[in-house]
């Protein structure tokens, strides 16, 4: 039988979170930022807002969670782990 019924549906959302390392980095070779990845539509002045963590991550994150998606796959994810330190260093 033909069935709407949305319960043999699932939804999938997918985000291009932009992990840092790609935003602007300076080529080791010339030293200037690399094409590929320069945002040249981007000012100066717009730059630490639009492309700045702690201004996108809130938004990303909002917006994963009132997507309403079964599934939210994530692209470009960068994860760093912060290292504790040890008595006596400092």
């Amino acid at each position: 039988s033909n069935n709407n019924n949305n319960n043999n549906k699932i939804s999938i959302a997918s985000y291009n979170l932009l992990a840092p390392l790609y935003i602007r980095p300076i080529d080791q070779r010339t030293g200037k930022i690399q094409p590929f990845a320069s945002f040249d539509w981007i000012s100066d002045v717009d730059s630490e807002r639009l492309l700045g963590n702690e201004h996108r991550l809130p938004r990303l994150l909002t917006s994963m969670q009132n997507c309403g998606s079964d599934f939210i796959c994530v692209q470009e994810l960068q994860l760093e782990r912060e290292v504790e330190q040890e008595e006596g260093e400092g």
